[in-house]
């Protein structure tokens, strides 16, 4: 039997050499321990994120971070333990995270996530399913999005949920999907503040998006 090892009990400057041997997902996997955990990691592992892509489906998030050009880092996390791959790599495994591994919600562990490594804002936040409606309210802390896209295979409620949380503080929107029931929903979406707004749909919808649409639109570009 393996006695645990008091790692947190020690002194600071024992634990300086212990965070420097290791790796940024290691450093990551362990702040999402317990609180004290995470400030001990934010303490001793400066991290400096470049880039943050966030991917929601129906049942995963996946983000990526990016520290350097050449230094990339992503981590998932299922909601639905009956739909995890089998994981027989050792890396992968250390890489996918659950309610049940981590005892963090899906949107503990994305703030979690974002918070130790210093992610002020993101670069790309795909949406591609429908996920716990707890992730709602990590969007609503989220202060900053260059680039926003709904797919095509995001359902209708949440997209236009995500929209109205997400709008005002996201520079860039790309729409392959109008998620809006009628004209009156979607006119109200263009009085946004939109920065920029791209629209790729050949999809049926249950009204036609035509030039007077476009005439209401408070989007920049």
């Amino acid at each position: 039997m393996t006695t645990p090892f008091p790692l947190l009990r020690l002194p600071r400057i024992a634990l300086i050499p212990v965070f420097q041997q290791m790796e940024s997902i290691d450093v990551i996997a362990f702040s999402l321990i317990s609180k004290k955990a995470q400030n001990v990691s934010k303490i001793f592992c400066k991290f400096s994120s470049r880039n943050v892509h966030l991917t929601v489906k129906s049942d995963h998030l996946y983000i990526c971070v990016s520290f350097e050009m050449w230094r990339q880092m992503g981590l998932k996390y299922y909601f639905n333990t009956e739909n995890i791959p089998n994981l027989v790599n050792a890396m992968t495994q250390k890489r996918t995270f659950t309610h049940k591994n981590s005892g963090l919600t899906a949107s503990q562990w994305v703030e979690r996530v974002l918070d130790v490594t210093n992610c002020e804002s993101i670069g790309q936040l795909d949406l591609k399913g429908s996920p716990q409606v707890d992730v709602c309210d990590t969007f609503a802390t989220i202060q900053n999005i260059r680039k926003l896209y709904i797919f095509k295979e995001c359902p209708n409620i949440f997209a236009k949920k995500s929209l109205e949380i997400l709008s005002s503080v996201s520079s860039e929107i790309t729409l392959f999907k109008i998620p809006f029931d009628c004209r009156e929903e979607f006119q109200t979406f263009l009085k946004n503040n939109l920065n920029y707004l791209n629209i790729f749909t050949n999809t049926f919808q249950t009204f036609k998006f035509n030039l007077e649409d476009l005439m209401v639109t408070n989007a920049l570009k």
